[in-house]
């Protein structure tokens, strides 16, 4: 696998930034192509013009549209589905304008309405053609429903029955792509304890049932997502923490669940340090202290834990077994000086901001049928980034039915791994991939994001600041700065 693995630029296209345009994205639509659509950098009349270009697989231009927004409205949310782009515009007046992209025509069609008032909005989830958001404001949490083919709006009230919504809080939601269902997860603060409760929706906004996930044990379910097996059974999963009490939401192991009908078949814990390579990442001086605690507890009846923060993936299935991802994170902060003045006099203070999460390692683990850990599989993460949201890294493939690959970005190289079914990783490497296709460029820096494209294909795009003397001949200046999008092909 190492020897025949390959990774291919296949193609790369720029936007040169500061030159009338920024804000610049993408989406990506399989065989379809892509769209990238970004605006003006100034307003004019209060009006705002946004363009959207659609490229080829072969990154070739295939058509171009503008459109006009006033200027009181900003992008709230994008989205994919299908073959249509979905971009959310909200004004200051909470009005909202839901506009949908057709990738092939390039025709729109628009949704108008308004959304709560001093409310916080979450991602944005679509089945078929119909939008789902949930808003949080202090009165309650409503599910609001967007069918765009009908350009009809729904608000549905999300509750759990028996608390009031003062004691509820949303901890997230998703949609199971197989069952073309919606999971909502609500917090339920009971005295000093928090339940996670599940609610779960069908394609027309219909609840079908809530349950409380967290009955039954005396630990805290800090994170939680779901996956459809067959008519009536769910497995769940996740990470969780010792004690069931509100504060804090660092976490000390993984659970996986599964329920039939609502009702619980079996909830199961493992600990990080029970994972065989979780603490592979740290220097050996560091492993070798914690096993030494551990084995210190161990001794004393009582068990060791170390708390982390974990972007979990949805729980995959694959060759009979359920395959859980997590990325571990830790909030960092900056120290920042300020001026106060006291009886006219300047006073310097200091204040701790936060400055983004730091992504450290990943962890790979399959469970069999009966929610029994089989292998686990760590790795190192260091993105050169630090998102002020917590985000997914890694893009996952399955390369065949017994073969997992996983890829992320960091810096300007992609880090790839190859695991089977049976936890043996077949393959690791790191290779420069976001090529300028110039060998007299010299990056000096990179933001960027990987995105799984179809079927080998990769998507390496962000921004690039580019040297090469040889330009300041041809163009007046040295350096450039860049919206790139590489294209690359990769084979495990």
């Amino acid at each position: 696998m190492q020897l025949n693995a390959q990774v291919k630029t296949e193609k790369r296209i720029e936007f040169e930034l500061k030159e009338g345009y920024a804000g610049y994205s993408l989406t990506e639509f399989k065989d379809k192509g892509i769209m990238v659509y970004y605006h003006e950098e100034k307003s004019k009349g209060g009006i705002m013009t946004w363009k959207i270009d659609h490229y080829s697989t072969d990154l070739e231009l295939m058509d171009s549209k503008e459109f006009k927004m006033d200027d009181n409205f900003y992008l709230s949310k994008s989205k994919d589905a299908g073959s249509n782009m979905y971009l959310m515009f909200v004004s200051k007046k909470s009005e909202y304008q839901l506009m949908q992209i057709d990738v092939e025509t390039l025709k729109t069609k628009t949704v108008k309405g308004i959304v709560p008032k001093k409310a916080a909005s979450s991602t944005m989830e679509i089945i078929d053609e119909v939008i789902y958001i949930v808003y949080t404001t202090k009165k309650g949490k409503t599910l609001k429903k967007i069918d765009v083919a009908a350009g009809k709006e729904k608000d549905i009230p999300l509750e759990v029955v028996g608390f009031k919504p003062t004691v509820v809080t949303f901890e997230n939601f998703q949609v199971d792509d197989d069952s073309k269902e919606l999971y909502v997860f609500l917090n339920v603060m009971i005295g000093k304890d928090l339940d996670v409760y599940v609610q779960r929706f069908d394609a027309d906004g219909k609840r079908q049932e809530s349950f409380n996930l967290s009955e039954g044990t005396d630990k805290k379910l800090t994170s939680v997502s779901g996956s459809f097996l067959s008519e009536g059974e769910y497995m769940f999963t996740g990470t969780y923490s010792s004690s069931k009490k509100v504060t804090g939401s660092t976490s000390e192991g993984i659970y996986i669940c599964k329920t039939t009908n609502g009702k619980k078949d079996f909830l199961k814990f493992y600990n990080f340090t029970d994972f065989e390579e979780f603490l592979s990442y740290l220097p050996q001086k560091t492993q070798d202290k914690i096993e030494k605690k551990k084995d210190k507890a161990e001794a004393k009846g009582k068990e060791y834990s170390i708390s982390y923060l974990m972007s979990s993936h949805n729980i995959r299935f694959m060759d009979g077994k359920f395959v859980y991802i997590g990325e571990a994170f830790y909030p960092t902060y900056r120290t920042e000086y300020y001026t106060t003045y006291v009886n006219g006099r300047p006073v310097q203070s200091t204040r701790q901001v936060f400055d983004g999460y730091q992504y450290t390692h990943a962890t790979v683990a399959a469970f069999d049928i009966e929610g029994e850990k089989l292998w686990d599989v760590t790795f190192e993460m260091n993105p050169w980034y630090k998102p002020y949201r917590v985000t997914r890294f890694i893009r996952v493939t399955e390369t065949s039915e017994t073969e997992l690959g996983l890829m992320f970005s960091s810096f300007n190289t992609l880090k790839t791994k190859a695991i089977t079914s049976e936890g043996e990783v077949l393959s690791e490497r790191e290779v420069s991939m976001i090529e300028t296709g110039d060998d007299d460029d010299k990056v000096k820096n990179t933001w960027s994001n990987l995105t799984f494209w179809y079927d080998n294909y990769f998507l390496a795009h962000g921004t690039q600041t580019i040297k090469n003397k040889e330009e300041k001949e041809e163009r007046g200046k040295a350096k450039r700065s860049v919206y790139f999008i590489n294209k690359i092909s990769y084979t495990f």
